[in-house]
């Protein structure tokens, strides 16, 4: 997205500028290439796996769960140490679809919503671990 205004800004100069018709056909190509360079970019960060850890991604949920996960959330939740791997991922996948919860519900489904698969794995694992 940051590459549309300068694209649409030499595009508006281009088209402007009828004095020389090959400056024309260089800029397209060249924004061309651009567009195409912002869209393989744009596939590979979308591809590219996750270098957050998992203690990083669980350290904004200390303030909640405790340093070792070890507190009821808000004096609400399930204390989640020592839960398994797969029910700590469930619990997560559950709040980002809705099908998972009760009073926390809304505060956790934002707390998951941005969080890949991949992510989801990592924090699980971690929680497991503590």
């Amino acid at each position: 997205m940051k590459y549309v205004l300068p694209l649409f800004l030499s595009l508006l100069f281009t088209a402007c500028n009828d004095s020389n018709e090959n400056t024309k056909v260089t800029t397209q190509e060249n924004n061309t290439q651009v567009i195409a360079q912002t869209n393989t970019t744009v596939a590979s960060v979308n591809a590219a796996p996750s270098e957050i850890s998992g203690e990083a991604i669980f350290n904004k949920c200390k303030s909640c769960h405790g340093n070792s996960a070890e507190k009821k959330a808000l004096d609400s939740s399930a204390i989640i140490k020592g839960w398994e791997v797969s029910k700590i991922e469930e619990a997560l996948k559950g709040y980002q679809n809705g099908t998972y919860g009760a009073s926390m519900k809304h505060l956790m489904a934002a707390q998951a919503k941005g969080l890949s698969e991949e992510e989801i794995k990592k924090v699980a694992l971690y929680i497991h671990s503590l």
